[in-house]
């Protein structure tokens, strides 16, 4: 069963939105511990605020990471599916021919 190209491009279209449905819930969760960190009276405790922020501008650039991962897990699934099919079919071939 061959798939037409507009059902290839709506099949795209979903798969990127869900990628960026992933990365904005991802970029919602550091929103909300960077204002969670910031709200919370740390009192004399500020070594450990500065610390967590330390922690939380590294990972702040995870979504725009992950989004790009995404893609490239998504790329390597192809990938392997492609030569695990190709595997297959070269096998049947070699057991009809024998």
């Amino acid at each position: 069963m061959m798939l037409q190209s507009s059902e290839i491009i709506r099949m795209g279209e979903r798969k990127v939105l869900f990628y960026l449905l992933i990365v904005t819930i991802s970029c919602l969760a550091m929103y909300i511990v960077y204002e969670t960190i910031i709200s919370i009276d740390w009192g004399k405790d500020v070594i450990r605020v500065i610390n967590l922020l330390k922690v939380l501008s590294v990972t702040n650039y995870l979504p725009e990471v992950l989004l790009t991962m995404l893609f490239l897990i998504e790329n390597l699934k192809i990938k392997k599916t492609i030569y695990r099919f190709l595997r297959i079919r070269v096998e049947e071939r070699s057991i009809i021919t024998t």
